[in-house]
């Protein structure tokens, strides 16, 4: 792999891949291990970091149930140093980058998957990792298609520009200052929310949002496990053509 500007050497790049992603509901984070063209679902996303030549460290934030099937996967497939199934006590993912921001872990990026994102590829964290390193801290996005409207109450009031809205989707990226700076400021307040664009603003940390460059579809049913699975299996047999 070409080295970005962003990381250099190997170790630079810690992962997260998340489970148990705030707002998905019990089915979906069932849906992740359900098996898709002969693997678990959440293997995917884990694959693609095969790819980051630069990652030293790969956690799975998961419910404490998968624990056993999730080490299995961590060992087999994610390619880092040290690997480590990790089960916050409610599971969010802002607790997850402060329990790994308190291990002696170094690392100069550390990017966050949501794992029911599972189409995500490797150039999607590469694109972040230089995203990441003008601002800090890069979310991916894609250009909302729809007309969106603001209401107040059930009155229209504003039609906003689709040019000015990005749905953001996975992963983020964030230089480990910048991450720190935000988590100072979430442990600092138990009232503050899970939500990254609320805290790193509060923070003062600059984000910025790259083209994801993946179809995003998020597992929430099964219908979504339907189209994951016929998009997976046309990418195998466009890498692989007979």
């Amino acid at each position: 792999m070409q080295q970005t500007e962003s990381a250099t050497n190997r170790g630079a790049v810690a992962a997260l891949v998340i489970a148990t992603a705030p707002g998905a509901s019990p089915l979906a984070r069932d849906l992740l291990w359900r098996s898709v063209l002969g693997r678990p679902l959440i293997s995917y996303p884990l694959h693609e970091l095969q790819f980051v030549d630069e990652l030293g460290f790969c956690g799975l934030v998961a419910p404490r149930g998968h624990r056993s099937k999730g080490l299995e996967l961590l060992h087999s497939i994610a390619p880092s140093d040290y690997n480590q199934f990790m089960t916050p006590p409610d599971n969010t993912w802002f607790k997850a980058l402060a329990a790994l921001c308190d291990t002696p872990i170094f690392s100069k990026w550390i990017i966050v998957i949501d794992a029911t994102f599972p189409l995500m590829t490797a150039a999607t964290v590469r694109a972040g990792l230089r995203a990441a390193n003008q601002t800090g801290i890069a979310i991916a996005g894609e250009p909302v298609k729809e007309t969106l409207k603001r209401v107040h109450r059930r009155d229209v009031i504003e039609t906003p520009l689709r040019g000015n809205l990005r749905r953001l989707l996975s992963p983020a990226i964030f230089q480990r200052e910048a991450l720190e700076r935000v988590l100072d400021r979430y442990t600092a307040s138990s009232s503050l929310p899970d939500d990254l664009v609320a805290l790193t603003r509060l923070a003062g940390v600059p984000l910025t949002v790259f083209d994801a460059g993946y179809p995003a579809v998020r597992i929430t049913s099964e219908d979504d496990l339907a189209i994951v699975e016929t998009l997976l299996r046309q990418r195998e047999s466009e890498a692989h053509p007979s």
